[in-house]
């Protein structure tokens, strides 16, 4: 009941946009109900599993990963609406990961963690549980403890401070410092300083995000934290021939970037980031930018530039190409879903690649039952000029001065704050 109050209130506010907020709001209540009456076999938990029944599985099928996707919509509209019903679904969902971790063998011996049944992993890993998995679901648990870090008063008018620090210390002990001594993985840090571009963000976010809650003299800083996303980020992962990290692996053509999917032992990467891992990699960059953790207005704008001018076919059904540099197979009629792309960059994304979006993807049966129309609520809340009602308190970090803003967005700013 209180969520549809909060889409009756804020109908009125978008009328003239190209989809209102309350509509894309109501459509990802409605996906949601769809998704949770989804009948699966026991045991057959997979990303087209209701939500409830992927994040009380257990984990061992990558379940956490697919439904992370719902974890990250319902913390968004918790953002951008402050009702609490929203901020209360993500806790029972997270809670349900971690109720059901158990203690995992081999290098992470002492940890508790999911292990992993597909036929297609080695022993040790099945034993171990699956990095990516973890950090792929757990940036999002830590992007919220970030954020309840900033609202303080939030936890404790909602009796929230013994959950928030025992969700942290869970997040820092069996998520970041596991995987962190982990040597099963290539070798040191292997778990964390991945081969793939989309793969590191990841655990670069949620690094991040303790090094951002930690602040120095606190008894569980680490100074692991940092090395890790900084490493990641541009200081450079030791384990990889250069270019060994995001900002290496960036490239400046006109006003965009493109980038480079894989990190190498020798030689020079070749391989062009497809589109469809692209978002997430955004995602991961964004909410640094929102903490003021290195990375920058400018690299937002070229990112969104990026987009615009060479991931998208403009007027043609919110299509997009293979490539992230616009190049590859023409995707026009897979319709393959880029959930975190929708999210990513508001702000910087103009209003009619806005309006496109929303357009497209409503139309398009291949999202239904998806929680995209979440991401883009999100995203067109914040491409309107609204104010979230729960962020991070920091400033974003500004544009190098001698690096200009790129690109020609046209954002109608209102602000609006939502109370």
């Amino acid at each position: 009941m209180k969520k549809l109050f909060y889409i009756l209130l804020l109908l009125p506010l978008f009328v003239s946009s190209q989809q209102s907020l309350a509509t894309l709001i109501a459509k990802y209540e409605e996906e949601l109900t769809d998704r949770e009456a989804y009948p699966l076999p026991a045991g057959d938990v997979n990303q087209s599993s209701s939500p409830t029944l992927g994040f009380s599985s257990g984990g061992a099928r990558q379940d956490y990963y697919y439904m992370s996707y719902w974890l990250d919509a319902e913390i968004r509209l918790w953002q951008i609406t402050g009702d609490i019903a929203y901020f209360s679904q993500a806790k029972i969902w997270i809670d349900a990961m971690i109720s059901d971790a158990v203690p995992v063998g081999v290098t992470n011996t002492g940890y508790l963690g999911w292990t992993a049944t597909p036929s297609f992993l080695s022993a040790t890993v099945k034993a171990e549980g699956v990095p990516l998995w973890e950090f792929y679901a757990f940036r999002h648990v830590a992007t919220l403890l970030t954020i309840l870090h900033d609202n303080p008063d939030f936890v404790s008018s909602n009796g929230l401070t013994t959950w928030y620090n025992n969700t942290l210390d869970f997040v820092r002990v069996n998520i970041f410092e596991k995987w962190w001594q982990n040597t099963s993985s290539g070798g040191a840090q292997g778990a964390l300083y991945r081969s793939r571009t989309h793969m590191v963000s990841a655990p670069m976010n949620l690094a991040a995000a303790l090094d951002y809650i930690y602040e120095d003299g606190h008894p569980d800083d680490s100074p692991n934290y940092a090395t890790a996303w900084q490493s990641i980020a541009y200081s450079g992962m030791p384990n990889w021939n250069e270019p060994n990290s995001i900002r290496e692996q960036l490239v400046e053509t006109g006003v965009n970037y493109f980038w480079y999917r894989d990190f190498v032992s020798s030689g020079s990467p070749s391989l062009i980031q497809d589109v469809l891992h692209s978002g997430d990699f955004h995602q991961n960059i964004h909410d640094m930018y929102l903490r003021g953790q290195y990375w920058t207005e400018a690299d937002m704008q070229r990112f969104a530039n990026t987009m615009e001018n060479l991931w998208f076919q403009s007027g043609v059904d919110f299509d997009q190409w293979e490539f992230v540099d616009g190049s590859g197979a023409d995707l026009s009629d897979t319709n393959s879903p880029n959930y975190s792309s929708y999210s990513a960059l508001p702000r910087f994304l103009s209003q009619p690649l806005q309006n496109e979006m929303e357009t497209g993807i409503l139309d398009v049966s291949n999202y239904n039952d998806d929680p995209v129309a979440g991401f883009l609520a999100y995203s067109k809340f914040l491409n309107d000029g609204g104010t979230l009602v729960y962020g991070n308190q920091s400033v974003p970090t500004p544009a190098n001065p001698n690096t200009p803003i790129v690109g020609g967005t046209s954002i109608n700013k209102i602000m609006m704050i939502v109370n």
